[in-house]
């Protein structure tokens, strides 16, 4: 992979996550959801995937465990990312 990263065949996203030179639409929301298991696409971001806001966030808005690692994506390419946290209690009361 780094050789064709090297290329210009692929383009490093984000740790272990690659796609073609010209990042697709949406590829943010995509990612976020791989290194981010477990949270959810929330606040103006999830309006704009719904079409309830044509308005397009500056950062993307996730939500997650409070308890998970508070890492962020580090690649030059990705899209800010916003992250909100919730406690597994607050979770629990939805299942």
């Amino acid at each position: 992979m780094a050789r064709a990263v090297e290329a210009g065949i692929v383009v490093q996203f984000a740790c272990g996550i690659y796609c073609p030179p010209m990042i697709p639409d949406g590829m943010g929301y995509a990612a976020i959801s791989l290194v981010n298991p477990g949270g959810g696409v929330c606040m103006q971001s999830a309006a704009v995937i719904h079409g309830l806001s044509d308005e397009n966030p500056q950062v993307i808005w996730c939500a997650t465990d409070r308890n998970k690692t508070r890492g962020t994506l580090t690649s030059p390419n990705r899209e800010p990312m916003r992250l909100m946290f919730w406690s597994r209690r607050s979770d629990d009361r939805w299942r």
